[in-house]
């Protein structure tokens, strides 16, 4: 991974083009995944991965299982509707 590097400019002036150039370098280092497996998803939550577990047995947590893989998958945009929702 490359490392970010920043040079400050007399008076701590940045150009326009200078953050947009950090923005788009952050967004790609930070970039949200939108398919999660159930220990990111716990992460994510802010949870355990048993309550997770619970929470899908429920029917309170949305998820989806694709055939040949192994385990339940999380969408985030899905995540983020079920706590707004709540």
């Amino acid at each position: 991974m490359p490392h970010l590097e920043h040079k400050l400019m007399p008076d701590e002036y940045y150009s326009a083009k200078d953050i947009d150039r950090l923005f788009a370098a952050l967004e790609k280092r930070f970039q949200a995944r939108e398919i999660m497996r159930i220990e990111e998803a716990a992460k994510f939550l802010s949870i355990s991965r048993r309550k997770v577990d619970d929470l899908c047995r429920a029917g309170k947590l949305p998820y989806h299982m694709l055939d040949g893989l192994g385990g339940k998958f999380f969408l985030r945009s899905e995540l983020i509707e079920k706590i707004k929702a709540s």
